[in-house]
C-alpha cells in the first residue's frame, strides 16, 4: 500500500549512516506520539466499552501483522535494527503527516512528505478562518501547491476539509481532540465484524413485530446493510434521519422487507413506513443509546470530577477521559433527542 512504501522510505532515510537529504525534516518530526495506538493498557482501559476501544485494538493487530511480514521477509538481520517501535512510530508519521498526492494517469494516488505543507495545521474544531489547497502537476513533472485564499502577512495558514469529520477519528489518527468539533458523532457498527450478522438482536426482539425478527428476515436485513455499506450507523444529533432511516428497516416485517427487494431501492425508509413499524424504531434506538450509555465504568458526572484530578503530565489519560466524555455528552444528547420524537408519536 501507499502508506507502507513511504513509511518504509521513511525508516530507510532515519538509518542512513552519513545521515539523510532530508536530515533537516527528519530532526523535526516528533518522537513521541500520542495516538491510541501506543498508549499503555492502563490508558487504553479507559476508553473500555467506547468505540475507539476496538478500533484501536483491530489497528494495532494490522500494524503487528504487517510488522511480521516485513520482518521476515525484508528485514531479516538484527543490524538492520527494524524494530516494532521503529516501525510504528514511523507508520504514524506516514498516516498523519504525508500528503495524499492525484497524478495524471495513475489509477492511485502517491502519498508524499511535504515539510512545508506538514507545517500547517488543521483548521477543524478550532473555529478559526481557513483555507484549501490545490495541488497542480505540471509538464516539467513538478508539484506546485496553492492556497486557494488570500493570507495575509503574519496571518497562520489553517487548512479545512480534514479527511476526520469526528473525534474519534481525530484522537485515533491525530492524536487531539478538537474542541469545538461541528456535527460531532459517534460511529456505531452494527454488523459483526467476522461474520456481519446483525447486532443488537435482543433490543430488535424486544420491540419488533415476530415477522420482522425471525433468523431469515434478520440476515436478510444485514445483507441489505452490508451491500448498502450502511453497516455503520452515525450516532449524533445531526444525523437523526439516517439513525431513523437504518432502524426503521431493523424493525422492518418480512412483508415490508420483501418490498423492499421488489423495488430494488431503500426509497422506504425514509419516511414513515407504518406507525408500528416507526414505534419500534424509535424505542429500539432509544433503548441501545440508554444501554450504550450504562454500559461505560463510569458516569458522565463522575469522569468531569475524575477530569479535574488528572494531573497534567498525564496527557494520554486526560485524552482518554476527555474521550469517553464526549461521547457520553453525544448520546445523552441523542437520547433526548429520541424522547421528544418518541412524546410526538404518541400524541
Amino acid at each position: 500500500s501507499p502508506n507502507i512504501l513511504l513509511t518504509l522510505c521513511l525508516i530507510h532515510e532515519t538509518k542512513k549512516s552519513g545521515g539523510s537529504f532530508y536530515q533537516p525534516y527528519l530532526n523535526v518530526l516528533p518522537q513521541k506520539v500520542s495516538q491510541p495506538l501506543l498508549w499503555d493498557q492502563s490508558s487504553l482501559m479507559q476508553l473500555q466499552n467506547s468505540p475507539i476501544f476496538s478500533a484501536v485494538h483491530s489497528a494495532k493487530k494490522q500494524l503487528e501483522n504487517d510488522y511480521a511480514i516485513l520482518a521476515e521477509t525484508l528485514f531479516t538481520h538484527p543490524s538492520q535494527g527494524f524494530t516494532f517501535e521503529h516501525y510504528a512510530w514511523a507508520m504514524l508519521m506516514t498516516s498523519t503527516r504525508a500528503t495524499e498526492i492525484e497524478i495524471p494517469g495513475r489509477k492511485q494516488a502517491i502519498k508524499a512528505f511535504v515539510p512545508m505543507i506538514d507545517m500547517i495545521n488543521m483548521a477543524e474544531g478550532f473555529n478559526l478562518p481557513s483555507t484549501g489547497l490545490d495541488i497542480d502537476f505540471t509538464e516539467d513533472q513538478k508539484f506546485t501547491f496553492r492556497v486557494q485564499d488570500r493570507i495575509e502577512a503574519n496571518e497562520q495558514v489553517l487548512l479545512k476539509d480534514s479527511v476526520c469529520d469526528n473525534s474519534l477519528c481525530f484522537l485515533l489518527n491525530h492524536g487531539y481532540l478538537p474542541p469545538e468539533l461541528e456535527n460531532d458523532y459517534i460511529p456505531l457498527n452494527l454488523l459483526h465484524p467476522a461474520n456481519h450478522s446483525l447486532l443488537y438482536v435482543p433490543i430488535l426482539q424486544d420491540y419488533g413485530p415476530q415477522t420482522s425478527v425471525d433468523e431469515k428476515v434478520l440476515h436478510t436485513k444485514a445483507q441489505i446493510l452490508l451491500h448498502n455499506q450502511l453497516g455503520t450507523v452515525k450516532v449524533g444529533t445531526s444525523f437523526e434521519d439516517s439513525m431513523l432511516s437504518i432502524f426503521r428497516l431493523l424493525c422492518a416485517t418480512r412483508e415490508q422487507v420483501d418490498a423492499i427487494i421488489q423495488a430494488k431501492s431503500l426509497a422506504s425508509i425514509y419516511s414513515l413506513i407504518s406507525d408500528e413499524n416507526e414505534t419500534c424504531t424509535m424505542e429500539s434506538l432509544l433503548d441501545l443509546m440508554k444501554s450504550t450509555l450504562v454500559s461505560y465504568p463510569t458516569s458522565l458526572q463522575h469522569d468531569r470530577l475524575i477530569l479535574k484530578r488528572v494531573p497534567e503530565d498525564e496527557p494520554e489519560l486526560l485524552l482518554a477521559i476527555s474521550m469517553r466524555m464526549k461521547e457520553k455528552e453525544i448520546i445523552s444528547q441523542v437520547i433526548q433527542q429520541m424522547r421528544k420524537r418518541l412524546d410526538s408519536l404518541a400524541l
